[in-house]
């Protein structure tokens, strides 16, 4: 049998056809390996100006919403006569949507992102069960009890006598009638008024709200600058820590809180604010058990929370589960010790000092209702009852874009009142810890398009993979069939007796005839 080189217009033909299968083979397989469509959706979802995802963190489309509960005084006659215990009723809650904007962002250099976040508080008066304006509620004096106990715990005998002269010209009571509006967001109060007049450097404002107070940390001129990528964080006891994309570099220019001894030489765990997050955007594409650290201003520290398990929604959504750290209020432990500041006392197991945020008066954080505090605290007061299902902290998030679907974040705020002999018209409330409020910060669904976005990082990959397979399959199959007419059928012509005897020209394929050819 001769090797003949032949060709007619079939040849031609699966010659294309080969082409087109080798060429689908060969984007399939570059489909699946280079992952074109990964590349763009990263890119898409990259924290930067002009991002699908850097429109939705400057204006967070979440509703979130703010759950306020006030503790009020039920029998104020009978405990300032010293006959009762304190007894309290919550009451609330009080509906507040928090709207936030990050404004001026711009990038830098060094790869991380500066921005000036914005928040307001608008009322919610059809998710309110309550009116905040029309209620009355009994609570404690504030301004008094406050700057009674920061004058005790930093001034001497004559200084508070001073206190308790002023405040009996003034006539400060002890117990309060407000408004829960006026409670949160202000009233005129005279030791106020007389602090803000005489010492505007310590007292900057003139009608006191506690909300109000909270607020203006995080509403002031704040600027953040955010990590955009990976790196190491090394603490001054050798201590290291992955910083994680899309979490804090600085804080007002301040990788630390100096209020808590931060400086270059003394970098610690519960001191730095890098590599924290402030709870709106999380890393993308997170692992399993890695634990996280919030921060807010109004916090004055920060917050850890630790991951619990991995689950789905009901829509088949991965997200991870995380509580609030169990240890992260014990004050007795060594990665807590800058809490206890000045090497005062600590707080008992379940409490956290922020007095250094807020002009000194000592306000105090726990966990609703005292949940995972010291139990002898919590026989002070009568109407608190703590529950896991009610009280604690639990975020979940979805690892792929690192954002939350649900959470509620829960927060109480007390009044540490300092045991003060020269001031002796309050003299039931010293000693105590005072319930005053507690706040639920909740995220109950999740916007419609971030689902969308969700659901296409779920699926993508099985899509490209799909996508792969059945090009390079579909490439293989024509690239066969073509060989096959190729190599087996060199010189089919239906309209031939003969097929041998219109041979035209020749073929730039070899072929080996499947019949002799005889001249």
């Amino acid at each position: 049998m001769n090797l003949k080189i032949l060709v007619n217009k079939w040849n031609t033909k699966y010659l294309i056809l080969a082409l087109f299968g080798g060429c689908i083979s060969i984007i399939g397989y570059l489909i699946y390996a280079l992952d074109p469509i990964q590349i763009l959706i990263d890119k898409l979802l990259t924290l930067q100006p002009g991002s699908i995802l850097y429109k939705l963190w400057t204006f967070p489309p979440y509703e979130i919403l703010v759950n306020v509960y006030i503790f009020n005084i039920t029998n104020s006659g009978r405990f300032l006569a010293g006959k009762e215990k304190l007894n309290v009723t919550e009451v609330g809650p009080y509906v507040y949507q928090e709207i936030l904007k990050n404004t001026n962002g711009h990038l830098n250099k060094n790869n991380t992102l500066t921005y000036k976040p914005k928040r307001e508080l608008v009322f919610r008066k059809d998710l309110s069960p309550n009116n905040p304006y029309e209620d009355l509620i009994i609570t404690p004096n504030i301004p008094l009890l406050g700057i009674s106990s920061y004058l005790k715990d930093n001034y001497g005998y004559v200084i508070n006598l001073g206190l308790a002269s002023v405040a009996n010209m003034v006539k400060s009571k002890p117990i309060e009638h407000l408004t829960p509006s006026s409670y949160l967001f202000g009233y005129d109060d005279p030791l106020v008024t007389l602090a803000s007049t005489y010492i505007p450097s310590w007292i900057d404002f003139t009608k006191f709200g506690i909300l109000d107070r909270i607020m203006a940390l995080d509403n002031a001129d704040n600027t953040v600058t955010l990590h955009l990528s990976n790196s190491i964080l090394n603490y001054s006891n050798s201590d290291i820590e992955e910083i994680l994309p899309n979490s804090i570099n600085t804080f007002n220019g301040s990788p630390g809180l100096k209020h808590l001894g931060y400086s270059d030489d003394e970098k610690s765990r519960c001191n730095t604010i890098q590599g924290a997050f402030d709870g709106g955007l999380f890393a993308r594409n997170m692992k399993e058990n890695t634990t996280l650290k919030l921060y807010r201003r109004a916090f004055c520290r920060t917050v850890n929370i630790v991951y619990e398990n991995k689950n789905f929604t009901n829509g088949g959504l991965e997200y991870y589960q995380y509580r609030l750290d169990p240890n992260l209020l014990l004050n007795n432990i060594s990665d807590n010790k800058c809490y206890c500041s000045n090497n005062k006392k600590c707080l008992p197991n379940g409490f956290g000092s922020i007095a250094p945020c807020y002009y000194g008066i000592p306000i105090v954080i726990s966990q609703p209702h005292y949940y995972n505090a010291d139990e002898r605290v919590l026989e002070q007061v009568n109407g608190l009852n703590p529950t896991k299902e009610k009280h604690d902290t639990i975020i979940k998030i979805n690892p792929y874009l690192g954002v939350p679907i649900e959470g509620k974040l829960r927060v109480q705020i007390n009044l540490k009142v300092s045991e003060n002999l020269a001031v002796s018209n309050y003299k039931p409330f010293q000693g105590m810890m005072l319930p005053l409020f507690w706040l639920e910060m909740v995220i109950d669904d999740t916007p419609f398009y971030i689902k969308i976005v969700m659901y296409i990082g779920k699926y993508i990959t099985s899509i490209v993979i799909t996508i792969s397979c059945v090009l390079i399959l579909l490439g293989i199959s024509l690239l066969t069939l073509a060989m096959l007419f190729i190599f087996y059928y060199p010189c089919r012509n239906h309209n031939l007796k003969n097929p041998c005897d219109n041979r035209i020209g020749y073929s730039p394929i070899l072929t080996v005839p499947m019949q002799s050819c005889r001249i």
